[in-house]
């Protein structure tokens, strides 16, 4: 049987308006539609979430209101995230108690701290808050790796909940997998295109950028590969591999809101530094979500 912390989690758009405020309108609409779509739950104020332009009040506001939208019919879990340890206890403290499930703290990023620094960093910020904390790992973000000898040591501090995986090393995360001591220590993928082959080998689910756009077939997938159906989960996933890759052609998260705002959901609005896609990769994106009938919902 699934636990509620298992199968496919959205990192959740930040829609915004053009004056740069959040359109929480939009936002609902979608949430709404992603939990009658069958997400399993949402992952609010992440890097897709575009958490690095939203001040410290927009994100508890923001959180705030995804937890009263949902209202507990899917799993929440509010971004944490700070490169400055004290903020991030900080942080902890404020949203772990907005009614958020678990947490979600991205290592620190641009310190690279060493290994034990980033141990000591989870130590002191999944010990204030109320709720299990998950470590992100993200090194093309963040310019340092949590290695698989790390993780297995975040896992002997009493409230660390998980990691999301995405070192973009299939090896790496096998060997996470193979040395995880408890099975309360949640292992998520950050990669779409790998979510079945490790669901495969006993990772817990997928926090993704493209069940913004396809909850329904991502949600399926999860459900497939939890209940051992490997190939019937192949069939659904290999279909929108595809789209997996291409929410990536240009940053994060530019291409999936754009397709977003082709199927009526947001306004294609960023923060800077993020702009719009460029004009070819709008073509692109526009040709592969037609042939997937995605402007069609």
């Amino acid at each position: 049987m699934r636990s509620r912390f298992q199968g496919c989690f959205t990192a959740i758009v930040t829609p915004m308006n053009p004056d740069g405020s959040i359109d929480y309108p939009s936002l609902q609409r979608l949430i709404d539609w992603q939990i009658g779509q069958g997400i399993h739950g949402l992952v609010v104020a992440g890097s897709t979430g575009e958490a690095a332009t939203l001040t410290d009040e927009e994100q508890t506001e923001l959180i705030r209101f995804v937890v009263k939208t949902v209202n507990g019919r899917c799993v929440v879990i509010g971004g944490a995230s700070s490169n400055v340890t004290r903020q991030a206890i900080r942080r902890a403290e404020v949203v772990s108690d907005l009614g958020v499930d678990m947490l979600l703290s991205t290592s620190p990023y641009y310190n690279k701290p060493t290994m034990s620094g980033i141990v000591e960093h989870y130590r002191l910020q999944s010990a204030a808050s109320k709720v299990p904390v998950i470590a992100y790992n993200v090194p093309g973000r963040t310019g340092s790796n949590i290695t698989a000898d790390t993780t297995r040591r975040l896992e002997d501090l009493p409230n660390m909940g998980g990691i999301k995986e995405a070192s973009a090393s299939v090896v790496q995360v096998l060997t996470v997998l193979k040395n995880r001591s408890r099975r309360d220590f949640h292992v998520w993928l950050g990669e779409d295109s790998h979510m079945l082959p490790l669901m495969a080998c006993g990772a817990d689910g997928l926090i993704s950028v493209a069940s913004n756009e396809i909850p329904g077939p991502l949600s399926k997938v999860a459900e497939l590969a939890l209940a051992g159906k490997t190939a019937d989960a192949a069939a659904v996933f290999l279909k929108v591999l595809d789209l997996l890759e291409a929410n990536f052609w240009e940053s994060n998260p530019i291409p999936v809101k754009y397709i977003l705002s082709r199927m009526g959901f947001v306004q294609e609005q960023y923060r800077l530094p993020l702009v719009p896609a460029s004009d070819a990769t709008k073509k692109r994106l526009d040709d592969l979500a037609a042939s997937l009938g995605l402007y069609h919902v």
